[in-house]
């Protein structure tokens, strides 16, 4: 059984990726400042473009810029205008489609919004409510034949896990449909402080989900691509394993499950299950561990796969006083291959805030983006952490 232990580890934002194992040389670390701004920001993205890579966070409005693989900018910075008078977005999607960008954002008055965007990250159409009922952990997912879905866990009226199919504009396809075929215990999540997450993710010709339910356990489920649930609901783990946050992923057709769980100190663990199945394989924990007495508030946990290594990306405590974000870069089965990287002392970061990260298929390489300082000043900052001398 693999164990990994990265001690005094706080996860509050970690996501895993996974690509094809090519080699890349090392040299110093690849860094661009996006967008000069403020140290408010807040939901930082990136996806793959034709041209290199679009980033995007929100700074009371939106602002993307495009780069080029090499991370310089290309163009000036393309700025638009938030989705509400003092609205606050606490997660942004950026996906690639077909027609350009989809940008799906969850904000701080319940609403998840779709607005679609042109190859250069310029907004297309009309920004699209979809009718979302107090969501938490929105989070969507393109499936490269077309389709699209969008996922949230609710609170109030209805708690439930839903999924509702979309078009490459963000137009609903149908109506919300339940994942979670029962009420769930989403007040309890709200209550111990976890942010109720239902990730998705593509795997064959369909996608499939998982969610918490803090009553009973961790769920997973298929759903078709024209976002209708079918089959059983599998039980990842039982309740009294205190399961917090995970995260959801294709591997071939193996469904990749990640998720963290304790009833004090918090690890990491990883299980796989082929898609339609009704049984998972054993966990094996990464003992990614945090402080016994501390539940964050903001905790979020994704991923994303494609062949045979992953990136781990989250935010650990150094010491008493001092907390940092580290990433790490592991094979399909969790052997460490690289890291610890740090987001300050090997980027460069300062004071960063949020961060995410992405995957270039193409050239075999991870992308981080967070919002915060820098060498360069605060703002929006993508970096390829894998290019760090080591």
């Amino acid at each position: 059984m693999l164990r990994i232990r990265l001690l005094n580890a706080r996860p509050l934002l970690i996501v895993l990726l996974a690509f094809s194992a090519i080699s890349v040389a090392l040299g110093q670390a690849r860094r661009v400042i996006a967008a000069p701004t403020g140290l408010g920001g807040s939901a930082p993205s990136a996806v793959v473009s034709d041209a290199g890579y679009l980033a995007l966070a929100y700074f009371d409005e939106f602002r993307l810029q495009m780069v080029d693989l090499g991370l310089h900018p290309l163009g000036e910075p393309i700025v638009i205008e938030g989705p509400r008078p003092f609205a606050k977005i606490r997660h942004n999607e950026l996906l690639a489609v077909e027609e350009g960008f989809l940008l799906v954002s969850e904000d701080q008055v319940y609403a998840v919004l779709a607005r679609p965007l042109d190859h250069s990250g310029r907004p297309t159409g009309l920004v699209e409510d979809l009718e979302a009922h107090s969501p938490f952990g929105a989070r969507a997912a393109h499936h490269r034949s077309g389709s699209t879905v969008v996922t949230y866990g609710s609170i109030f009226p209805n708690p439930f896990a839903w999924v509702r199919p979309v078009t490459d504009d963000g137009v609903p396809r149908d109506v919300w449909r339940r994942i979670a075929p029962k009420r769930i215990s989403g007040l309890a999540n709200l209550l111990i402080g976890d942010v109720l997450q239902v990730p998705v993710a593509p795997i064959g010709q369909a996608f499939f989900s998982a969610w918490i339910d803090q009553s009973s356990g961790l769920y997973v489920r298929d759903i078709d691509r024209n976002g209708v649930p079918f089959g059983a609901s599998v039980q990842v783990v039982p309740v009294d394993e205190c399961p917090h946050h995970v995260a959801v992923a294709s591997l071939g057709l193996e469904e990749l499950i990640v998720f963290s769980s304790g009833c004090g100190a918090r690890s990491l663990s990883l299980t796989k299950r082929f898609a339609e199945q009704e049984q998972v394989a054993d966990p094996t924990p990464l003992d990614l561990l945090a402080p016994a007495d501390r539940f964050p508030d903001a905790s979020v946990l994704t991923m994303t796969a494609t062949l045979d290594r992953v990136g781990v990306l989250y935010e650990a405590d150094r010491n008493a006083e001092d907390a940092g974000w580290v990433f790490y870069e592991l094979d399909s089965e969790g052997t460490v291959l690289d890291g610890p990287i740090d987001l300050e002392a090997d980027l460069g970061g300062r004071e960063v805030r949020q961060a995410a990260l992405d995957v270039d298929r193409r050239l075999d390489r991870f992308v981080v983006s967070w919002v915060g300082d820098g060498p360069e000043g605060p703002g929006l900052y993508l970096a390829l952490p894998t290019d760090v001398a080591r």
